[in-house]
């Protein structure tokens, strides 16, 4: 069993040992350049003292206490119940060298909780929250701006999730809801038709990639994933790669390259 509370003790303990100002959120995501660091990459403990050597003297910390709505509880497995007012998530976050760097720890059960309530097939609403209300009729769409969508640049770059909600409504406004949903309906189909030969193409890629001065110039494993990022989305017709295509070309290429760096030695 996770101990949360331990968790959150650390925090706050070493917030005051090491004076950081502890802010009690974290940063908006999916916002800008951002790392995301799993307790199995990397401890709490380690995650924290990297934070005080390079977060500027500020730690970002938010906590999540599971408080379900009532009817949907009654509905549920019995054994979420006991769950209630405990905590279910920690999240700790600080700024270094343009990147926002998180480490988050779930429970288990949490993570179930929040799967079963995700709807099967989520859109927006007026107001760009989720609605899992049913409209399966699409009469009406106006398809001169779903195309419209389609074509932007900066749509198709846009991060799926949040990123991609906050662009439809900045550019589009909130009346067109149902043109944003179909529009990314679209794009994700067209986006699994591009990314799935490329899948099957990762090795070749990953010699084009290391040849490139984008990738040389990168120091670090964050610079070197957003290198094949934006790579693959030159090959891809300007769609956001799935983070396991940009992760995978990442890791092909590190190999390529200290396979290339060992052979010059020798």
């Amino acid at each position: 069993m996770t101990d949360m509370a331990g968790i959150d003790r650390c925090v706050t303990q070493f917030a005051g040992a090491s004076s950081l100002r502890l802010i009690p959120t974290v940063p908006e995501r999916d916002f800008g350049p951002e790392v995301h660091i799993s307790p199995d990459i990397m401890e709490l403990e380690a995650f924290l003292q990297v934070a005080a050597s390079a977060g500027g003297g500020l730690l970002y910390h938010q906590t999540t206490r599971f408080v379900p709505d009532p009817a949907k509880l009654a509905e549920a497995d019995a054994k979420f119940a006991q769950h209630t007012g405990e905590l279910a998530a920690i999240c700790v976050a600080f700024a270094a060298n343009g990147l926002v760097h998180f480490w988050e720890k779930t429970t288990t059960w949490y993570a179930e909780w929040r799967e079963m309530q995700a709807p099967v097939r989520a859109s927006w609403s007026a107001g760009g929250d989720l609605d899992d209300s049913d409209d399966s009729d699409d009469e009406g769409l106006d398809e001169a701006l779903i195309e419209q969508i389609l074509a932007d640049p900066q749509f198709r770059a846009s991060k799926l999730g949040p990123a991609r909600q906050r662009f439809l409504r900045l550019t589009y406004g909130d009346q067109s809801w149902r043109e944003h949903r179909e529009a990314s309906d679209r794009a994700d189909e067209l986006s699994r038709e591009i990314y799935e030969p490329l899948r099957r193409q990762l090795d070749s890629l990953a010699s084009e990639l290391v040849a490139t001065d984008a990738y040389r110039s990168c120091g670090s494993a964050a610079g070197r994933k957003e290198a094949a990022e934006l790579f693959l989305v030159s090959r891809a017709d300007g769609f956001m790669p799935p983070v396991v295509v940009r992760d995978e070309l990442a890791a092909r290429a590190q190999r390529l390259a200290k396979t290339s760096q060992q052979a010059t030695l020798i």
